[in-house]
């Protein structure tokens, strides 16, 4: 929205991180400043969606919205790859491959090494306005990550049909995770962790799916962040 205030189109605003923070500026300025705020521009949050997206200016008009699409992109070989390799060597192949157009593994490499920059500007930017941001390092448990890649009615599927294996990868991947996620904010002077588990709520599981699956994990996760 505040692109539209400020008069830049969707494209703008995620394409160039300083003229989102132009059109935050000018809409702050009018409306007020928050006391807090992610600290993220737009086109790090499509790219750390790990989903496929349609961008305006790319795939849609200039002054589109963004539009996921969630479709299966995770199958059975890809989750016994997971068990044999780990999730990060898996992982970074995929988001190779969903990019449009696809990527080399030098130029997703290079566009994870950007998103640290780009936030590291924004957080910049933030101070200087008085704004706090709500987190130093954001990430998605596994298990909501699994259930994005792999699209929701497959995931609940194999939340029954393969329980065990589903579980496993949990168990042998999350380890690894906590210690990137660790790494990630050792230099970082906020020392606040933020967890998408959009898929883990009330709304999506019941109460004895999270207990099974997700808790236990986001558990492990908290524990050893805290």
């Amino acid at each position: 929205w505040a692109g539209k205030f400020a008069g830049y189109t969707q494209k703008q605003i995620i394409d160039d991180e300083d003229i989102w923070l132009d059109a935050m500026h000018q809409t702050y300025e009018h409306f007020g400043y928050p006391d807090v705020c992610i600290p993220a521009p737009p086109g790090v949050i499509l790219f750390g969606e790990s989903l496929p997206v349609n961008k305006p200016g790319y795939q849609l008009p200039d002054d589109a919205l963004f539009q996921f699409e969630e479709v299966c992109n995770l199958h059975e070989e890809d989750y016994q790859f997971i068990l044999q390799n780990g999730w990060n060597a898996w992982y970074f192949g995929y988001m190779c491959r969903i990019q449009k157009p696809p990527m080399t593994p030098e130029q997703v490499g290079a566009e994870f090494m950007s998103m640290g920059e780009k936030c590291g500007k924004v957080c910049g930017a933030f101070a200087s306005w008085g704004i706090v941001p709500i987190s130093g390092c954001t990430f998605f448990p596994l298990f909501d990550q699994l259930s994005l890649i792999r699209s929701f009615e497959e995931f609940v599927m194999d939340l029954y049909d393969e329980p065990d294996m589903i579980k496993e990868i949990l168990e042998k991947n999350t380890p690894a995770q906590i210690a990137q996620n660790i790494q990630m904010m050792q230099g970082n002077p906020s020392k606040v962790m933020h967890a998408y588990a959009m898929r883990s709520d009330a709304s999506v599981l019941s109460p004895a799916l999270f207990d099974e699956f997700s808790f236990p994990y986001l558990k492990q996760q908290i524990i050893a962040y805290h």
